[in-house]
């Protein structure tokens, strides 16, 4: 068997979670904050109907496209948390399986050294 190279880091998967919550949460307020100002403006356009329904529609467009983005933050940090729990459990799994393994086969292997 040849070996990859792959190898894999939680704690590094773990640590760079935050930052993704973070970067949503930011961006969370910018919207907040952006949409507030635009907002005041109030009905700057006066009764040019046009330029009023493509910039509601452009700016509907906007918001939507932030709070998208903002989601797909969150689902990478907790995809990146998940991630690192998982890798550790499959990990802790694996020590446990080969811990029973081997003292199942220290036992067949030498019966005497059985602990009581």
């Amino acid at each position: 068997m040849t070996y990859s190279g792959f190898q894999v880091a939680p704690a590094d998967f773990a640590a760079a979670a935050p930052r993704f919550e973070h970067a949503a949460e930011d961006l969370s307020a910018a919207v907040v904050r952006t949409v507030d100002v635009l907002e005041g403006h109030g009905s700057f356009w006066g009764h040019d109907e046009e330029f009023e329904r493509e910039y509601r529609t452009d700016w509907c467009a906007a918001v939507d496209l932030a709070t998208a983005c903002e989601k797909g933050l969150r689902a990478v940090s907790d995809q990146l948390a998940n991630t690192s729990a998982l890798y550790v459990q499959a990990d802790d799994s694996g020590v446990q399986s080969f811990t029973t393994l081997h003292e199942r086969l220290a036992a067949i292997l030498d019966p005497s050294s059985v602990r009581r």
